[in-house]
């Protein structure tokens, strides 16, 4: 070879490689290579995808624990003012309480009358008895009927029950009450048929029936007297008073 021609050709591959240098690498357009470049992208691209859906899971479950944390708050501001209300409501009772107890404490007590029975009747039949017929005598001739009443109800088969019946008979007259006068009178006679109260209260029972005009009703009681009990002080008043009467 000659030296022009060697020459020549060293120049030659100089030039090339410094055109190769400035030319932009050669790309493989195979499958494998493809799949080598877009492969690593890929699982970035999911890698990426999986971290911002979790955090956008995380975002929406922070959002729902603040919802929470303001339903909450709301709901404990409610309670509190609920407490307040309930405070001021006691507070106000209290005050009120206090105020009747400040009222009561100035306010004289009064006290409760209290009913008073009336004491249970004491002592003997004859003491009882002699009470009621100083009554009838002094003019308290209500108490006196209400004593002879008791008397007869508490010792119906005592000495002094046909007295006291009698003198129930006699309390009515003084009060004009002449129909239970009579009603007294009859049971003197009735009930006590022995008693030596009866002449007087058959007796009463004439000068009754006179007081009302009945004058032939007031002759049996009178004659009766007179003919059964003659030496009795009825007789002698019953035969006065026919006179006088000129039955």
């Amino acid at each position: 070879m000659k030296l022009s021609q060697l020459i020549l050709l060293i120049a030659c591959a100089g030039a090339s490689t410094a055109y190769a240098a400035s030319l932009p690498p050669v790309l493989d357009s195979s499958v494998a290579y493809r799949t080598a470049l877009i492969q690593p992208a890929t699982v970035t691209d999911s890698v990426t995808n999986q971290v911002i859906t979790r955090l956008d899971q995380l975002q929406a479950s922070v959002a729902g624990m603040q919802a929470k944390v303001d339903q909450n708050t709301i709901a404990i501001n409610g309670l509190g003012q609920v407490q307040n209300v309930v405070n001021s409501n006691v507070a106000t009772v209290n005050a009120k309480v206090e105020s009747v107890k400040a009222k009561q404490a100035i306010k004289p007590t009064i006290a409760t009358p209290v009913a008073i029975k009336a004491p249970a009747a004491l002592g003997s039949e004859q003491q009882r008895y002699q009470s009621a017929y100083a009554k009838l005598r002094s003019g308290n001739v209500d108490v006196a009927m209400v004593d002879f009443k008791n008397i007869i109800r508490d010792f119906s088969t005592g000495s002094l029950a046909d007295n006291a019946q009698y003198w129930l008979g006699e309390a009515y007259l003084l009060k004009g009450k002449k129909t239970e006068a009579m009603q007294a009178f009859d049971q003197v006679v009735l009930t006590y048929p022995k008693s030596n109260k009866v002449p007087d209260a058959l007796l009463k029972l004439g000068f009754v029936q006179l007081s009302l005009n009945n004058k032939a009703k007031a002759k049996e009681y009178l004659d009766y007297v007179i003919l059964n009990y003659p030496k009795s002080n009825a007789a002698k008043l019953a035969i006065i008073k026919a006179t006088q009467a000129a039955l």
